[in-house]
């Protein structure tokens, strides 16, 4: 016989794998009280639920049988990879995504789901990160270890991956929100960092069923829960208004968390949207002429710079300068010139303004 606990799993396996029901639903019926266990066990009683869903939705949760093999499957699942079931009510749901627009009916988890419920603060940013991007996340992530706060993030390239192994690096614990369901470590270059959250006693957590892919609009989704957990918003470098990052950090100022933006120098492009970010906020950063020339009333005109052929080895230096400064050899190697050819190289790219040189043999560029 079947415990009330794993009634309400299979219930909540089969309202999103089957019935597929979108969060916002599955938020009302946890929120409103709504035996979802009745509705696995008689879906027609979903009409019932006058208020709390819409007539299409009871239609669909009306018109799905389960599917008792399928289930059996996903529960095979949780039970094989340690996955534990969070639903919204119990005793650990972590009492600061109650307080948000759309909480999670049920968080799947692996690993110690008492973080969930500990100061945390999330670091998000860029994907593809600056080297001072990159320094940003590691110094700001290791103070935060060091004082025993938690780091949340979403596993992604660039500046989560860093965050979260910065975390374990120094002995501090990480929350990895994911955009799929909690067994699949995505993206799959960041294996190690999925299995070392878990071996290391951190916490791997999901909205999404055990086995969901990872999909593209899972990820806005999912940033409301990174943002939800954290007591702050940290964004080390964020290249764009509209990245991911920015999209938590906007979710931030709406639950009502502290946001912290790292700026960064206006010819580093991979911290542009970061400093546009703060722009609107405190309006006396200026990180652009554009901008700068608005504030005062003008109507700004764009001079276009006259394009300058370059060769590959100059493509390629001016490429990486463009991510941050880089010393004399790091140029040599990713140019493929010898020293002299280099130099020579350098020294023409200077005069015609497309780069400078900077203090201890590094480059940046103009």
């Amino acid at each position: 016989m079947r415990s009330d606990r794993e009634l309400l799993l299979r219930a909540m396996i089969w309202l999103q794998s089957g019935c597929q029901l979108s969060g916002q639903a599955l938020a009302a019926l946890m929120i409103s009280g709504t035996d979802i266990t009745a509705l696995y066990k008689r879906p027609e009683t979903a009409f019932e639920a006058k208020g709390v869903l819409k007539e299409q939705t009871s239609k669909k949760i009306a018109a799905s049988k389960p599917d008792e093999q399928a289930i059996d499957k996903k529960i095979k699942l949780i039970y094989q990879r340690g996955i534990q079931a969070v639903f919204y009510g119990d005793k650990e749901y972590p009492e600061s995504l109650t307080k948000i627009d759309v909480p999670p009916a049920v968080l799947y988890a692996i690993g110690d789901t008492a973080l969930m419920n500990t100061v945390g603060v999330a670091v998000v940013g860029s994907r593809s990160m600056s080297h001072d991007g990159e320094r940003a996340t590691v110094m700001f992530t290791e103070a935060l270890a060091a004082h025993s706060v938690t780091v949340i993030s979403g596993m992604a390239r660039g500046v989560d991956a860093v965050a979260h192994a910065t975390a374990l690096k120094h002995g501090g614990k990480t929350i990895a929100v994911l955009g799929n369901g909690a067994d699949i470590p995505y993206p799959s270059q960041n294996r190690s960092i999925y299995e070392s959250i878990i071996a290391k006693n951190g916490l791997v957590i999901s909205e999404y069923c055990p086995g969901t892919p990872a999909l593209p609009y899972h990820f806005p989704e999912r940033n409301r829960i990174v943002s939800g957990l954290a007591k702050a918003v940290l964004v080390p470098e964020a290249s764009s208004v509209r990245s991911g990052s920015l999209i938590t950090a906007n979710l931030a100022l709406e639950q009502g968390k502290e946001l912290y933006i790292v700026p960064h120098s206006v010819f580093n492009k991979m911290g542009q949207g970061g400093n546009e970010f703060l722009e609107r906020l405190q309006g006396a950063i200026i990180c652009s002429p554009e901008r700068l020339i608005k504030e005062l009333g003008m109507e700004y005109v764009s001079r276009s710079k006259p394009e300058i052929p370059v060769n590959g080895a100059e493509k390629a230096i001016i490429e990486r300068l463009e991510k941050g400064n880089a010393h004399f050899e790091e140029l040599m190697m990713i140019s493929g010139l010898n020293v002299q050819e280099l130099n020579a190289t350098l020294a023409a790219m200077e005069i015609m303004g497309r780069i400078y040189k900077a203090e201890n043999n590094c480059y940046g560029a103009n």
